[in-house]
């Protein structure tokens, strides 16, 4: 559902929040939170003014569940927050506006906010802090030499018998007053130092700024495609981009784009980048590392990280695209314990193709060996035939003889079939201790197999334990840095207490010395001499 807009301005709800969010047309998001049904003139003036930097949105109190998510309550309304995407990769800044609901204070928030980010913003109040605390300052010490030029006035009509106790007061009020012109230098001088800070601090984030313009151009051209063609000139750009968590690449020899990586690339498009590299560019297979002679080969590159991760484990859709997703989701842990999986997987088939050979090569022996053995018993047959034809032919007259030659005969046929029967049980027996073995060859990788998924599971708990540990204590770092915070606020209100409590005692000095000074002076006038003696 597109944004409901009004002029210049978008009326952001939960149905259209995602779609607002993910624009990155321009570089920061400025948004009102109202409790008004209408959009105030004064936002559609800061947006007129600033259309061409920002994009402007709306989001009303009714909107409970965007009122949670930025922390806004209905009685802080209305508020003005700027968002800009992070130097964190995948994440965003917040920054709150503060001041006056003023057309030329927004547009200087919004200004600082696009160029420097919380830090010019933060710099920039706290310049506009110690300004004001510098006119109270020059206020503070135009009234201490008005009490100054007062008790000057008093001292000097009342000089006759109090000149001690005058001096006293207009030497403490002046000892003030040199203190307070100081401590006016010294918050001159800090307020010099902290606007050249921010003047260097604004022009190295307008530089870098530029370099960041100019590279997210490259990176942009990078990554119009699902497949980026990767060269020497721009693997770079390639390796640096931070659009994504991952970067795959593909070095091959095929001319074309694999069908397989292309339809990873569409799969992965939202947290893996996808390059492939043509053997034919030797500068960039050396500089990889990779000879022709081991392609086609994968390389996996986490953000931040130089050095690639070589995938070795089988090479279909699944398993390729399993692999990403949890090295997105578990770092290099789970990238490795995936890596140890695949093998472990690939060991398995090559154990069960081994074994499978092995049973292969056993039946074809014991074929073989049958073949043999029933050769051996048709030639036993044959030269029995043969002899029972030689005997009828010589001895047909011969019984003894030929009783003889029968039993010889049949000792001869019953040693064969006790060979026989030999050959088989050894045979059968061969067979049987090679299926055991095969038994237990499978038996033992499929436990290794099982420990090997246990120890990952193990490993992948322990991350996720890790990860909820971070959570808790970058939990109670905000909870120490918001006490800060309170801590300091607390102080900065006790010296204001301090400040005006030594204002009133001041001003009850000034009111005493009003009181007592005439009241000192007219016993002295009075006096005479004459009626004294």
């Amino acid at each position: 559902m597109a944004p409901q807009r009004s002029g210049e301005v978008q009326l952001v709800t939960s149905e259209n929040a995602e779609s607002f969010f993910s624009n990155t047309d321009k570089p920061l998001k400025a948004i009102l939170f109202t409790k008004k049904t209408e959009t105030p003139n004064l936002w559609l003036r800061v947006a007129e003014a600033q259309k061409e930097r920002c994009i402007f949105g709306e989001i009303r109190d009714g909107e409970t569940s965007l009122m949670g998510q930025f922390g806004m309550t209905e009685d802080v309304l209305p508020k003005v927050v700027a968002v800009r995407s992070s130097t964190i990769p995948g994440q965003v800044e917040r920054i709150v506006y503060d001041g006056p609901n003023d057309l030329e204070r927004i547009c200087e928030f919004l200004h600082d906010a696009i160029e420097g980010g919380p830090l010019v913003v933060e710099l920039r109040r706290e310049v506009q802090d110690l300004n004001r605390e510098l006119r109270g300052l020059r206020a503070e010490a135009q009234a201490q030499a008005d009490a100054v030029e007062a008790a000057r006035a008093e001292t000097a009509r009342a000089k006759l018998g109090q000149v001690g106790q005058v001096d006293a007061v207009r030497k403490r009020l002046e000892g003030e007053l040199a203190e307070v012109q100081a401590r006016e230098s010294s918050l001159t001088q800090r307020l010099a130092s902290l606007e050249e800070e921010h003047a260097a601090a604004v022009a190295g984030l307008t530089e870098e700024r530029d370099s960041m313009v100019r590279e997210v151009a490259a990176i942009k051209e990078v990554h119009e495609r699902a497949v980026v063609e990767i060269c020497a000139g721009n693997y770079p750009s390639f390796q640096r981009s931070t659009v994504r968590p991952l970067k795959a690449l593909l070095v091959t020899t095929k001319p074309d784009v694999p069908l397989l990586w292309q339809q990873l690339a569409e799969a992965q498009t939202l947290t893996t980048s996808f390059g492939i590299v043509r053997h034919t560019d030797a500068e960039l297979l050396a500089l990889l590392g990779t000879p022709v002679e081991t392609l086609p080969r994968i390389l996996l590159y986490a953000n931040g990280e130089e050095n690639p991760i070589v995938y070795s484990g089988i090479v279909t859709f699944e398993a390729i695209s399993s692999y990403l997703e949890e090295s997105v989701s578990g770092g290099e842990v789970c990238m490795d314990l995936r890596n140890r999986l695949d093998q472990a997987i690939m060991a398995e088939e090559a154990a069960r193709d081994e074994c499978a050979k092995v049973l292969k090569a056993a039946e074809a022996s014991a074929e073989e060996r049958d073949r043999t053995h029933g050769e051996e018993v048709r030639g036993l047959r044959d030269v029995i035939e043969s002899l029972k034809k030689q005997l009828k032919d010589a001895c047909a007259g011969a019984g003894e003889e030929l009783r003889g030659v029968r039993m010889d005969t049949e000792r001869r046929f019953a040693e064969a079939a006790a060979i026989n029967e030999g050959l088989k049980q050894q045979l059968l027996a061969e067979r049987a201790a090679t299926r055991q073995a095969v038994q237990e060859a499978v038996i033992r990788l499929e436990a290794d197999h099982r420990l090997e998924r246990s120890e990952w599971e193990e490993a992948l708990q322990g991350a996720e334990e890790v990860e909820s540990q971070i959570t808790a204590l970058t939990g109670a770092v905000r909870a120490t840095e918001k006490a800060v915070v309170r801590a300091a606020s607390a102080v900065h209100v006790t010296l204001v207490r301090s400040a005006r409590e030594n204002e009133r005692m001041r001003s009850s000095l000034s009111e005493f010395i009003s009181d007592v000074a005439p009241a000192q002076i007219e016993p002295s006038l009075a006096y005479d001499p004459a009626a004294a003696q």
